[in-house]
């Protein structure tokens, strides 16, 4: 599996690249994609800039990270991101799983199958024993979808703009 480029069923998945800051600002400073985001949505161009460089600095670093997500239909048109990367939870450094789609693309399972993909690669080129993944608990749709996934809430997380919970795929779900 080359985790640059993924394809599924309907959905081209690869490292983004700085072409994509347009379509970044556009997912993240959207107030619908960032209901449940207590940082809210990304105020400047310049904000989705600076994720965008941590995004391609976590590639550069580890040879994963979150990719552009595209479907096959039409391959030009990001209508997301998500994947894998590191953070630190509760003073772990652990490999978490992240996506935030437009509105247009809520609904058609596209958020589970790139997360599915994701999967793939942390069991099959990653060799991680475990994923975890961070949501707030009012955050219903997220939270279906995990459970779609397979992974299992584990407890709660403190962070800096309150509590999460925390879901995890891999030995301490189980």
């Amino acid at each position: 599996m080359n985790p640059a480029r993924v394809v599924t069923d309907r959905l081209i998945l690869r490292r983004p690249v700085p072409g994509d800051l347009d379509a970044v600002f556009d997912v993240h400073a959207d107030p619908d994609t960032n209901r449940f985001n207590p940082a809210g949505p990304h105020r400047s161009p310049e904000e989705s800039r600076r994720a965008l460089d941590r995004w391609t600095d976590h590639w550069r670093e580890y040879g994963f990270g979150y990719w552009a997500v595209a479907t096959r239909d039409e391959p030009e048109t990001v209508v997301g991101f998500g994947g894998l990367m590191y953070k630190d939870m509760g003073g772990e450094r652990r490999a978490n799983l992240y996506f935030r789609f437009r509105p247009s693309a809520w609904g058609r399972g596209y958020a589970t199958e790139m997360a599915h993909a994701a999967m793939r690669m942390a069991v099959e080129h990653l060799r991680l024993d475990e994923v975890t993944a961070q949501v707030r608990p009012e955050n219903e749709p997220s939270v279906r979808a995990l459970e779609r996934l397979g992974m299992s809430y584990v407890g709660d997380l403190r962070d800096r703009h309150g509590t999460s919970r925390l879901y995890v795929l891999g030995p301490e779900s189980g």
